[in-house]
């Protein structure tokens, strides 16, 4: 789990399986939004400035990404809750960092994502992203970027930012959501 405070991630994977979360909290530490996606080969995905970013490996997962310096202005197109004040855009507190809402797990070759919390916020599932052709991978983006390569970067991936939470997507077929047991012992 990592705080992304003021960057954008535009990552790219490069082999394997996995699913990526984009978890955003309250003042209070709590979770009040989370953005899933399922990653494959080829796919193309964002890790949010002021969020916390959460990976699990779900098959020999590899990727390749870059990080974005955003301004206040940028930050404000992503997340327009995330504060100016200087001192959010640091680290969250340990609480928040060790407060992983899902488990994932794989029994029988079933993936299962275990909640840890009752009160959590359903995911809402993202797409992979849209305008990103699957055969360019980062290195040659790497190797041709221009002066206006970031700006251009920063404004398509804020249209899509805009376009996924606007479009209903439903859990993945493939993946279960099991409530956490709660055992009392006397």
């Amino acid at each position: 789990m990592s705080f992304q405070g003021n960057t954008l991630k535009i990552r790219h994977i490069t082999r394997g399986q996995g699913l990526q979360f984009n978890i955003f909290y309250n003042n209070n530490g709590e979770i009040k939004t989370i953005l899933g996606q399922t990653l494959n080969k080829g796919d193309w995905t964002l890790v949010l400035p002021g969020c916390v970013e959460y990976i699990a490996n779900t098959g020999q997962l590899r990727f390749n990404d870059v990080s974005l310096t955003l301004s206040d202005k940028d930050i404000k197109n992503f997340n327009p809750t995330f504060s100016d004040n200087a001192q959010n855009k640091n680290m969250p507190p340990k609480t928040i960092m060790n407060n992983i809402p899902y488990i994932p797990v794989k029994i029988n070759n079933e993936q299962y994502l275990i909640k840890t919390s009752k009160k959590l916020p359903n995911i809402k599932w993202l797409p992979s992203l849209p305008y990103a052709d699957k055969k360019i991978n980062l290195s040659s983006i790497y190797s041709s970027l221009s002066n206006d390569t970031p700006r251009m970067i920063i404004k398509i991936a804020g249209r899509y930012y805009k376009w996924a939470l606007n479009k209903k997507y439903s859990s993945p077929r493939d993946i279960k959501i099991l409530e956490k047991s709660e055992s009392k012992n006397s």
